[in-house]
């Protein structure tokens, strides 16, 4: 394990500025560990909220040093602290690791885990505490630790009480907005101390997105305000949870009752992209293509996002798709198609030789005249289910058809094919034929 710590602090302060040493021998630095203090900013014995720890020890070496690195566990121990800023002085051989107690920062005793350095020959040395049995060598780092306190007289003094969370509080300003609005969320939490106070809202794709709130001291709430934007998908945003963690790091979730905090997004159907439908045979029949539609950032889903309906679909012409948004889309947006007269099917085609290769086999088949080209169609299976196609020039009249497997029975057809207005009609298949492959 003490590789893995070792790697661990390295990668925590790669960065770390200190001034260099310059190189006067291979030898590896030397640790002092006697030298170990920990200094509180007002020289205070344990720290709170804003206060500086700074943790010291003597460092002398021959070669450029490379990194620094003093590691403390969470009192809980089951996380790392990392410095805010280190330094190393020359002239007295002291390292410097600097730690700012956050609002945070949980309470309790921090031990100092292991404190290191390295230089830039690959030479490293650590120590770890006494509660790292596993890791040599090991030291008394005490003189290292240092404990984080609320301070006396802090209303959030021995804080144990987690933040409340008030859900049936929960208001919006408006229940909907489109591109540009802004709607004001807001929510009642109560705590003895100050509170950061979250809400994740799930967007219809399921996609969270997280805003914080700032307390209004006017209303007594904890308010945000959600912008809505272009690329913000339509339809109802519901919150997941709403977060609250106090000073002291007591934390408050709530993911029920939550659906005063909904709001639907608005855009308009005219601006969403709708791709382009081909031509389609006439039947005389009414025809109904479905065609894609995406807002930009998501696909739109019939009859969750839109309806359909149709105009002149079965008589030959151009015919009309009205797309009607639902829900989160407004509005109506029309597109065209044609409904064109198909060619008249064309005359089949047959295979006339089939030869085998190395992973491969090459196909010869009969020349039809005025047809548009051919498609060839080969499988495992003698039904041609999980089968593969390929097409083919009306110039061509064999092809070799590659990256089969081999020792293996095939089954190849072929038909052609003639295009007219837009629209493809297929002969009947011909007759199957089987090579074995190499």
């Amino acid at each position: 394990m003490k590789k893995t710590i070792s790697v661990l602090l390295a990668l925590l302060l790669a960065a770390s500025l200190m001034t260099p040493i310059t190189a006067l021998a291979a030898n590896p630095p030397v640790v002092d560990v006697s030298s170990l203090k920990v200094e509180i900013s007002d020289g205070k014995t344990t720290a709170c909220k804003g206060d500086t720890v700074t943790v010291f020890f003597k460092v002398t070496a021959q070669t450029t040093l490379n990194n620094l690195y003093a590691v403390y566990l969470y009192p809980s121990g089951d996380n790392t602290l990392e410095p805010d800023s280190v330094s190393y002085d020359s002239a007295t051989n002291t390292a410097s690791l600097t730690f700012v107690i956050q609002k945070n920062t949980p309470l309790g005793l921090w031990k100092l885990y292991g404190i290191g350095v390295d230089d830039t020959e690959g030479n490293e040395v650590c120590y770890f505490n006494s509660d790292a049995t596993s890791e040599t060598p090991s030291a008394d780092l005490s003189a290292g630790n240092f404990t984080v306190v609320i301070p006396s007289g802090d209303s959030g003094n021995n804080d144990t009480e987690a933040p409340k969370i008030y859900t049936s509080s929960i208001s919006l300003d408006k229940t909907s907005g489109s591109a540009g609005d802004k709607i004001k969320f807001s929510v009642k939490v109560s705590d003895s101390s100050e509170t950061d106070v979250s809400v994740n809202y799930k967007n219809p794709s399921g996609l969270v997105t997280v805003y914080n709130t700032a307390y209004n001291s006017q209303s007594g709430k904890y308010e945000c305000s959600i912008p809505i934007t272009d690329s913000m998908q339509a339809g109802k945003w519901k919150i997941e949870r709403i977060s609250a963690v106090d000073e002291a790091g007591n934390k408050a979730l709530a993911t029920t009752n939550l659906s005063a905090g909904t709001f639907t997004v608005i855009c308009s159907i005219k601006g969403v992209y709708v791709g382009k439908i081909n031509n389609v045979k006439y039947t005389g029949k009414a025809i109904k293509p479905e065609p894609f539609i995406s807002d930009g950032s998501n696909v739109l889903i019939k009859n969750k996002d839109y309806t359909l309906s149709y105009k002149n679909n079965v008589k030959k012409g151009k015919a009309t798709i009205v797309i009607k948004g639902i829900n989160g889309y407004k509005g109506t947006k029309k597109v065209y198609f044609n409904i064109v007269q198909a060619p008249k099917k064309p005359k089949a085609s047959k295979i006339k030789k089939l030869i085998t290769g190395k992973k491969k086999f090459t196909v010869k088949w009969k020349k039809i005249n005025g047809v548009s080209g051919y498609q060839i169609q080969y499988s495992l299976k003698k039904d041609f289910k999980k089968s593969s196609k390929k097409t083919f020039k009306k110039s061509k009249t064999k092809a070799v058809i590659k990256g089969l497997k081999k020792g293996k029975k095939y089954y190849v057809r072929i038909r052609t094919y003639k295009t007219a207005n837009g629209v493809r009609v297929y002969s009947k298949w011909s007759a199957k034929k089987t090579v074995k492959i190499k």
